[in-house]
């Protein structure tokens, strides 16, 4: 499982988090459930925004095979029924996706679901939310984070090497991600600054 925070989200935001934390939840054991080898992932991005208001998209990805089409069907059927409320003919598995999009839909957003077999599976989760004013505060008290070094990432799963670098990327230190201990042997012998 790998968790990804891009840049450009707000580090202050006022919502709901109990609904956000049972959305993100509910379609996080769905994605493991569609998982049959290969990596998840959570990315959250900033989809829009403005100075009151800013829309993040949440993507719930495998790196696997798509899931097969009936069960496919069967999950943008639980999703579109939650914009239905008089829809009742799910089974209790879907109920949760269901529920889930009903919650996205008060919190001014939407669920999709896509599957393709180059892709894999990925669940689309947008919500508003309101720019907490005193983001600015918040964003300057963070520690600082030292800039311009380098940084050799050892990770095994692609989706892993691939958000550790973008984070340290995004702080502004050079990142080499690699797959091993060979590789990373390599690339410290070219003289980088740390190992992550």
């Amino acid at each position: 499982l790998v968790g990804q925070v891009k840049a450009g989200v707000p580090d202050a935001l006022v919502g709901d988090p109990d609904r956000v934390r049972q959305v993100l939840l509910n379609l996080l054991a769905h994605t493991i459930k569609l998982t049959r080898r290969g990596e998840v992932v959570l990315r959250v991005e900033r989809d829009s925004a403005s100075e009151e208001e800013a829309t993040l998209h949440f993507t719930l990805a495998d790196t696997g095979p798509a899931a097969p089409r009936e069960q496919q069907d069967a999950i943008r059927e639980a999703l579109s029924s939650g914009k239905d409320p008089g829809a009742r003919n799910l089974q209790n598995a879907d109920l949760g996706l269901t529920i889930s999009a009903q919650l996205a839909q008060t919190m001014g957003g939407e669920i999709t679901f896509e599957g393709s077999e180059a892709k894999g599976n990925a669940f689309h989760f947008k919500a508003a939310f309101r720019v907490e004013p005193d983001a600015t505060a918040l964003a300057r008290s963070r520690p600082s984070v030292p800039r311009g070094l380098s940084a050799v990432v050892v990770a095994a799963g692609p989706a892993l090497r691939c958000a550790l670098a973008e984070t340290l990327e995004a702080w502004k230190m050079k990142a080499a991600p690699t797959d091993g201990a060979r590789a990373a042997g390599r690339v410290v012998l070219g003289h980088l600054g740390v190992v992550v």
